[in-house]
């Protein structure tokens, strides 16, 4: 029996600190919910929950991306069903304008209705919008320059007509475009992607007036309804301004070109392709013969320009740059991103493509019924753009199809992982209690052994007392 050291006093402090470490432990467990609260409780296990988490949280967000698709789909099956309305009243207008009963007036009176519902065709298509995407517009055929200039110094001949000839993209030096119109009236215009006329002739000129495509143009509007469109190029919205013409002179000359600037670029416009050369007309020595002759050289481009030749026949263009552009697609499908980890394949997307579904693209733009000949090519053209628009939906049914069976397999994955999860990282409620009881009744007895093993020094006192 010892007075100095109270060794079994100091065993049962030592069993009561462990006892109040585990439970401690147990009322962390228990009022967090969490088995694990520090890498300490378990290191493995803290690892692999923390991995699980990740994937928990990837599927969330492809399940909120795939329902993004799904509206993006929804949304554009919505507006191609509304243009097939329209397309069947068109068709049924033009087999009733086919019929020999009735007269020109009364076929005139069927057309202002088939005009309008074209009109409204493009409305829809020109106004679906849905993430800032156009899902009815598709992309644009307008070709960059150096898609037909593939080499500086080329020179080939085209058509002119209201439409974009080429795209200029921004970052091109030194581009200069000479058009000779071969003795008819064609003009180069030249316009900035948000509709500013930057190059050409203004709208009382004749070539706009009078051209190869039959499309008499006097107006700002006429300019935004037929040139200032999506498929050449230009997005919604896009309004005519000629605030900054640039419209040359009426004779071409190298050396007496007008010049402007807007936007960081110096743009010189010799002629405008209304008057014949004069044989030399700057006396540098060069006969020019009897052309209609224009050229626009720009330093360097700052941003996208379209290029248009407006007149009643076809054009010799040669064009010489330093170097042109990078261009972008704006065709791009719709990409579903379904990966929670991506190895950089087509298997990580859904695509959901465009449909491009303005009267142009579905082939009745130039249609009338005010004849029994024009109904009847109406009928024919209507008949494939029906069948154009019903294939656009099918895609989108089926897009929607395949999109709804991937939600269903993400968020069964997401449920077996987050079951994982909390097996790993939870907490037992009934293991836990069990062990709380257990600590609680083992703490209780160590402070009993506690108190008895405090009272043998007193033993030792009562042995020098007697």
């Amino acid at each position: 029996m010892f007075v100095n050291t109270n060794t079994s006093a100091l065993n049962a402090i030592n069993q009561l600190n462990i006892n109040a470490n585990r439970l401690e432990k147990s009322y962390e467990a228990l009022s967090s919910g969490k088995r694990i609260n520090s890498a300490a409780d378990d290191a493995a296990g803290l690892q692999i929950s923390v991995r699980l988490t990740a994937q928990s949280n990837a599927l969330s967000r492809i399940d909120q991306n795939i329902n993004d698709g799904i509206s993006y789909a929804q949304v554009a099956e919505g507006a191609l069903a509304e243009v097939s309305s329209m397309a069947q009243r068109m068709y049924q207008l033009a087999v009733q304008a086919a019929n020999g009963s009735l007269t020109s007036t009364d076929k005139q009176a069927l057309d202002v209705e088939f005009q309008g519902l074209k009109r409204e065709i493009d409305r829809i298509a020109n106004n679906t919008e849905i993430f800032g995407i156009y899902p009815l517009l598709g992309g644009n055929n307008v070709p960059s320059l150096g898609d037909i200039f593939p080499i500086s110094g080329g020179t080939g001949t085209f058509s002119s007509g209201i439409r974009s000839f080429a795209a200029i993209p921004a970052g091109s030096n030194n581009v200069s475009l000479t058009l000779d119109s071969q003795g008819l009236d064609d003009d180069i215009q030249i316009f900035t992607q948000d509709g500013r006329h930057l190059v050409g002739t203004d709208l009382n000129d004749n070539s706009w007036q009078n051209n190869a495509d039959n499309i008499p143009i006097s107006t700002p509007q006429d300019v935004e309804n037929n040139l200032l469109t999506p498929q050449n190029g230009f997005p919604p919205g896009a309004s005519y301004d000629a605030s900054n013409l640039n419209s040359g002179g009426p004779v071409y000359s190298p050396t007496a070109a007008n010049s402007t600037s807007y936007n960081g670029m110096t743009i010189s416009f010799g002629g405008d392709g209304d008057r014949t050369s004069p044989s030399d007309g700057n006396n540098d020595g060069i006969n020019m013969g009897n052309t209609l002759i224009e050229a626009v050289h720009i330093d360097t481009t700052t941003e996208p320009l379209y290029v248009a030749v407006v007149g009643s026949g076809s054009f010799d263009l040669t064009v010489n740059y330093t170097n042109l552009g990078n261009t972008t697609n704006n065709n791009e499908p719709f990409k579903v991103f379904v990966a929670t980890t991506p190895d950089g394949s087509n298997d990580d997307f859904i695509d959901i493509e465009k449909t491009a579904s303005t009267s142009v693209d579905l082939g009745i733009a130039p249609l009338t019924i005010g004849s029994a000949s024009g109904a009847q090519t109406a009928i024919s053209a209507l008949q494939n753009a029906l069948n154009t628009i019903g294939g656009y939906r099918s895609e989108y049914g089926a897009s929607i199809n395949v999109l709804a069976s991937a939600a269903r397999t993400t968020m069964n994955s997401h449920e077996n992982i987050v079951a994982a999860r909390s097996r790993i990282q939870d907490t037992d409620y009934a293991s836990e209690t069990a062990k709380l009881a257990r600590e609680q009744v083992l703490q209780q007895a160590s402070q009993s052994i506690l108190s008895q093993a405090n009272i043998q020094p007193e033993l030792a006192l009562s042995l020098l007392n007697q």
